[in-house]
């Protein structure tokens, strides 16, 4: 029986003492600690681990502290318990925290997903149905919807990844648009007047449309800018 399949046949019997509950606990931090904290296996460990919380703090509240620890050093950040206050932990949960929905926390392995898809890049993501994958979708939405009903004005970051999002789904000479540095709005609002197939066209067109009254003062002030600062 290998060392992991050990362990879980431990965790599946229960402790039936603190001193077993301990030894269990400290065998999981060991094999983090000797470089197995992104093992799905290790990881599953801690899953278990943390489902029977409950009974470990029965033995002491320490045990319950310990195992909020091997979820934080595994990256399973929703999983460390409300019921420990400390300060670093807290933080954890704050920089995992969902923006829109404060009660959504990543975890490490969708944080890094979240934050390449928020920059803009394209992925093509294989991983198990319980990664979450669909709570990333429903996140990255709920930025868009909350910035365009206006409630994220201001948030200069969550206003910049929405921005970015929604530019996925531009054509691909208005995203050229964008790359040139004509903000999504002002786009989204010429783009029945724009040709979709060459740049030169769509630039020409967009100059000519500049400093009329298609555009609002503020909109022609930032195209005056965009065209000053390309050649």
């Amino acid at each position: 029986m290998t060392r992991i399949a050990d362990i879980r046949e431990q965790i599946s019997a229960l402790p039936k003492d603190v001193e077993q509950a301990f030894t269990i606990i400290n065998r999981v931090s060991k094999l983090i600690l000797q470089g197995g904290g992104n093992d799905n296996d290790v990881v599953d460990l801690v899953i278990r681990l943390r489902g029977q919380e409950s009974l470990y703090k029965a033995f002491s509240e320490v045990l319950g502290e310990m195992i909020s620890g091997l979820c934080r050093q595994v990256g399973l950040i929703p999983y460390i318990s409300n019921d420990v206050k400390s300060f670093d932990y807290g933080f954890a949960r704050e920089i995992y925290r969902n923006p829109v929905d404060p009660s959504f926390i990543l975890h490490a392995e969708q944080a890094k997903v979240f934050n390449r898809l928020v920059r803009g890049e394209g992925l093509a993501l294989s991983a198990p149905t319980s990664f979450g994958k669909s709570i990333l979708i429903d996140a990255l939405n709920d930025i868009l919807l909350e910035y365009d009903d206006g409630r994220l004005d201001g948030v200069v970051e969550y206003s910049f990844f929405s921005t970015g999002l929604r530019n996925w789904f531009l054509p691909g000479v208005l995203k050229g648009l964008d790359e040139y540095g004509v903000p999504h709005p002002i786009i989204q609002k010429a783009e029945s007047r724009l040709n979709h197939r060459d740049f030169d066209t769509a630039i020409a067109q967009l100059k000519a449309l500049a400093g009329t009254d298609f555009f609002e003062p503020v909109e022609n002030q930032i195209l005056a800018i965009c065209f000053e600062e390309q050649p």
